[in-house]
């Protein structure tokens, strides 16, 4: 789906405030054409990319790994796994909070 020009993309996730791997395919698209948070929310939660500085490729490789492990994960403890220590070398940023 075309993405308008904007700096912030937000959408609702029932369940799980986790990225799949399509939404973290979209958020690299959306960097790379300059938006600055790339998120999910429900009612309960909230998860979020930011980036604070240039969208460099060690940060995007650091992504495109994590879009391969969630895409592996087969579990709900797989996919939390693949969160767990989540860093980015540079400027991207991951948070998720519990709004409840």
């Amino acid at each position: 789906m075309p993405m308008p020009r904007a700096i912030a993309s937000v959408h609702t996730h029932p369940g799980v405030c986790l990225f799949s791997h399509k939404d973290i395919e979209t958020a690299d698209s959306l960097f790379i054409k300059g938006y600055v948070v790339i998120a999910v929310m429900n009612n309960q939660c909230v998860s979020i990319f930011l980036r604070e500085g240039v969208y460099t490729e060690e940060d995007r490789n650091v992504l495109k790994d994590l879009r391969e492990k969630v895409k592996k994960s087969k579990t709900m403890n797989d996919l939390i796994s693949a969160y767990k220590g989540l860093s980015f070398p540079n400027f991207l940023k991951f948070y998720s909070f519990q709004l409840i």
